[in-house]
This record gives structure tokens, sequence and C-alpha cells, in this order.
């Protein structure tokens, strides 16, 4: 093209001015191509919406709430894409992602769903064997996720702003948030519970909460979709 468009580097390479150019307008029109290319075989069919969301988010938040949205809304295929990276679906033709954070995606307009409380939650059979009448009762086995791009509360950060003392953890660790609260739910030890995500859990006796702390996640629950694309409509 008659100008460098990368630099090389030890750790990696860079793109130049021209480089960067060059990658957004590429971006620009794959994103216009995808559009037009999924608006063609939409035609005649029924309309589709892509949906990207965790595993925890999709079993224990969107699911129960589909129920009615299919039975008023049969003209709409949603096609659900699950992924407990979300950074890791690129794809441009995505219409919607359900993210927790603090509402910043570089690319993306967020808009807020809802804000979430933690607690400590247990099966009833875990604390018939060991009760806990406090923070500070909180021991082992602490049932912990985490991952790369993990946002949410961690039991440091929980005992931490709950008032217990420091102290070292006994941590089991996943990568997988339904798994913990399996494994919580099986009796194997203590997880953190959002809210919005447990409630239904709590109801129904499968899971208690252990304690009275609970604490207010800076993070929230937001839908997202890419700025390049149309805005989306929100029903009051």
């Amino acid at each position: 093209m008659g100008h460098q468009l990368l630099r090389r580097h030890s750790n990696g390479v860079s793109l130049t001015t021209e480089g960067e150019a060059v990658a957004t307008s590429l971006h620009d029109a794959f994103d216009r191509i995808s559009a037009t290319l999924k608006s063609v075989r939409a035609a005649g069919e029924k309309a589709p919406v892509s949906i990207v969301t965790t595993m925890a988010t999709m079993q224990l938040w969107l699911m129960p709430r589909l129920g009615s949205f299919w039975a008023e809304h049969q003209d709409i295929v949603v096609e659900h894409i699950i992924s407990d990276r979300l950074q890791d679906v690129p794809r441009p033709d995505i219409d919607l992602r359900i993210r927790y954070g603090d509402g910043h995606w570089p690319g993306e307009v967020a808009e807020k769903i809802q804000g979430d409380s933690v607690v400590a939650v247990a099966s009833p059979q875990f604390l018939a064997r060991q009760p806990i009448t406090s923070v500070a009762d909180l021991a082992a086995p602490l049932l912990s996720v985490e991952g790369a791009d993990w946002v949410w509360m961690t039991w440091a950060r929980f005992l931490t702003e709950a008032g217990a003392m420091f102290r070292k953890l006994n941590v089991r660790r996943f990568n997988s948030y339904v798994i913990a609260l399996q494994a919580a739910r099986d009796g194997q030890g203590i997880a953190l519970g959002w809210m919005s995500l447990v409630a239904p859990l709590l109801a129904s006796g499968a899971l208690q909460q252990v304690t009275d702390a609970q604490l207010a996640d800076p993070n929230s629950f937001y839908v997202t979709w890419p700025e390049r694309r149309p805005a989306v409509r929100r029903r009051s």
C-alpha cells in the first residue's frame, strides 16, 4: 500500500497511524457487510435477535424471563450464545450482550438493567454441620470464582467490607459461577451470592443466606450493543 501499517516489537506488533486508519475502515466495512448479509438471510423469515450472556446470567437470570417474552413476541427468533469470557465472542453480527461491570466497554453503548447486592450462601445441610453466626465464622471452605476477566466481588473484598478481620482464606477456586453454586448446593462450602441470581434458590430453600451481611456491589448488569449499530428501543 506504499505505507508501513505495522510496527514489530520484541513483544508483539502495533499499528501505525496509517494502519489504524485502515483497520477502522475495514472494521466499519465488515460490520456493514455482516449487517447486509444478515438482513438478506432474514428476508421473509422471522426477525432474529442474537444475545451473548454468561452461563450464570443465562441460567439464573435471563432464562426464567424468556417464557413470557416468547409468548408475547412469537415473531422474534432469539439466538443464544453462551460464554463465560464475553471478550472472546468478537462476532460483529451480535445484537446484544448482557454484561456485569461498570458500564464502560470500548465501542459499545451500555444501558443499565439493574444493580445488585452480595450475600454469603450455603446449603441447609452444610449449615447443619457447621453453624455460622457471623462473618467471623466464614472460615472454610470458601467457594471462589476467578478468571482473567472476572470483575465481580471477591471473598477478600466481601470479608473486608463486612468487617471481618484479615486472615488467610481457605478457598476452592472455580472459573464458572454455575459450578461454584452447584458445589454450594451440594454442601461443599460457602459461595458468594448475587441476589439477582440466587434469589430463586433462596426462595426454594436450595440455598440459605449464611449471615446478615449484605453488601452493595459497585458493578451492575447492563445490556450493551455496538455503537455502530442502531440503538435498541427499551419498552417501559
